[in-house]
């Protein structure tokens, strides 16, 4: 038998610890017995439970009302020790509480009003109090004393099992960031189905009030619940936790559909298609991958849905959306979110436009109506392909490879530009008459246009002392699944760099119509191929050999943003 109460009770061993670090007075911490033991004075009340002493004070009957309609009065009766902050007859909503579902009763009134163990008013008082709905409020005070600002009529009228405090008012229920997104006050249905689906609530029997055995089973007065969500982990963002701080974009359900609209043009997905490996030849070459298409593309586009609206406040970056207020220009270099992606200049103030800002207990959430996160700040990044690593190399024809590294401090000073990754891959002829390939798997593919950009490395980064100085020129033809699954190929151009330099050289753009990302053991490759004739290499004005630092895949998108927008910051694997 379990009545399924949700309680969440605070350690009584981190209260301590907590009061030992915060240095709070010596009143207040020296006598400990004085948390744990309940006065035994002479009065009447401390023979009665606290909640006897509730239901036989007058002055108490609404709030006795209440305990009892949210199955609170067996909690109050038990042998666990509780303070109670008990608000007098009319200086409270008692109507307008006596209609809320018991849930919320519980949550928001009675547990926002109750501690566990004993915590007199004697002394000078300066305590953060831990309700048992987890709500952290101030007790403090020297001869007159308060709970959070609300002023204390009576104190320590004492229990067997606890002591009460009679307010002058109710005290104050402020949600937290997971708490908002359950509000009626904004129309945040999708937000909420989405978020409220992974909810997971775990009993703790460690924490719960045991009650009699019935028929050999363990039964419980207030079984204890924590609510869990897997959200929690996988934003790495755990806006239900009190003592955190975090500012959160909350999409209203205009800007959850408009934006879920949107992302489903990245993430089309195909239910077959061919994946080819371009090291082999013939029906060994080819092999058909099944996807669940429905299912990727939805579970991606709700997770990017709600990813990068998360902030920790606490991050040294974030710490100006503390202070941030409606209407305002948020002035910070960059904004990292707890997935991770950060956000620069103007795009950080764009975020909280037309926003409007709600403070919380642990932070504040900012309503919106559109979510104004760009694309490649998040979902859609630049793609970079490191040139030197193997997991990426697809294979080398008519030719060899080697990784070469270059510390910034050994490159010749002479060659402009700087190598990502302090290396690169040198890909050789097999001989002096042939022409290297080198073919490149490409990760993480969307269904989207890319601007394709290979970065080349002169001959002389290490040295002006080498036999042959002179610019390749390559082939790029790039390999993926049409509309219809079946692997097609399309040459972008033929291409030159630039041997003074580390060059980064535009190949032309590519759309793939399908998306790739999530799909195991199956990529779309790119493949650059040395197309230089006997006789310029003879005469020495190109060179077969290819050394290549990168392979950039830049978001069409961004890419025509960045040229209208000269200085333009965004986060930029390759600087």
């Amino acid at each position: 038998m379990m009545k399924k109460n949700k309680t969440y009770i605070y350690k009584g061993v981190k209260a301590i610890v907590v009061c030992l670090l915060l240095g709070f007075a010596t009143t207040a911490c020296s006598d400990w017995n004085d948390h744990y033991v309940t006065d035994t004075s002479s009065e009447e009340s401390a023979n009665n439970s606290l909640w006897e002493n509730i239901k036989g004070n007058a002055q108490l009957s609404e709030f006795a009302d209440l305990v009892q309609k949210a199955g609170y009065t067996d909690v109050l009766n038990s042998s666990q020790t509780y303070t109670v902050w008990a608000p007098l007859n009319g200086t409270f909503d008692y109507a307008t509480l006596a209609q809320e579902a018991n849930a919320v009763l519980r949550k928001e009134f009675i547990q926002n009003h109750i501690a566990h163990n004993n915590y007199p008013a004697t002394g000078t008082i300066n305590e953060r109090i831990f309700m048992l709905n987890e709500k952290v409020m101030n007790f403090s005070g020297n001869g007159s004393y308060s709970m959070d600002g609300i002023s204390i009529a009576q104190v320590n009228l004492p229990g067997k099992n606890g002591v009460i405090h009679s307010l002058n008012g109710k005290l104050p229920f402020f949600e937290n960031v997971y708490e908002a997104i359950n509000t009626n006050t904004y129309s945040l249905d999708s937000l909420s189905k989405y978020y409220h689906s992974y909810d997971i609530n775990q009993f703790d029997p460690s924490k719960s009030v045991v009650g009699p055995t019935v028929n050999g089973e363990i039964t419980y007065l207030d079984s204890v619940f924590y609510e869990n969500n897997t959200l929690y982990n996988r934003y790495n963002a755990y806006i239900n936790r009190e003592d955190s701080s975090y500012t959160m974009l909350l999409p209203t359900n205009t800007a959850w559909v408009r934006s879920k609209e949107r992302l489903r043009n990245y993430f089309n997905y195909i239910p077959k298609l061919i994946s080819k490996d371009p090291m082999l030849s013939g029906s060994e070459a080819s092999k058909e991958i099944t996807v669940k298409h429905t299912v990727l593309r939805d579970s991606l586009v709700d997770l990017y849905n709600l990813a990068g609206l998360t902030f920790n406040n606490n991050i040294v970056g974030n710490r100006p959306l503390k202070q941030l207020q409606t209407g305002q220009q948020l002035t910070a270099d960059s904004l990292i979110s707890t997935v991770n992606n950060r956000v620069y200049n103007e795009d950080t103030h764009d975020l909280f436009v037309g926003a409007q800002r709600i403070n919380k207990s642990n932070g504040a959430v900012w309503v919106t109506d559109s979510i104004r996160i760009k694309s490649w700040n998040l979902w859609n990044p630049v793609i970079s392909i490191q040139g030197e690593q193997n997991g990426y190399l697809a294979g080398v024809e008519s030719g060899t490879s080697s990784r070469v590294t270059v510390l910034r401090a050994d490159q010749n000073p002479d060659v402009a530009g700087s190598i990502s990754g302090n290396a690169y891959r040198e890909i050789s002829p097999a001989n002096a008459s042939s022409n290297p390939s080198a073919h490149y798997y490409l990760p993480n593919i969307l269904s989207t246009t890319y601007s394709i950009y290979v970065v080349f490395v002169p001959a002389n980064i290490l040295t002006n002392n080498v036999e042959r100085i002179a610019p390749n020129i390559v082939q790029v033809t790039v390999s993926a699944a049409n509309a219809n699954g079946r692997v097609s190929e399309r040459t972008l151009r033929t291409i030159r760099n630039d041997v003074t330099k580390v060059d980064t050289v535009y190949c032309g753009d590519f759309t793939f119509p399908v998306a790739y990302r999530g799909i195991e053991n199956c990529n779309p490759y790119i493949s650059l191929k040395s197309r230089v004739t006997a006789a310029q290499y003879n005469n020495k004005q190109n060179d077969r050999t290819m050394r290549i630092d990168c392979i950039l895949l830049i978001p069409k998108e961004l890419d025509t943003y960045r040229t209208a927008h000269p200085g333009y910051k965004y986060f930029d694997p390759f600087n």
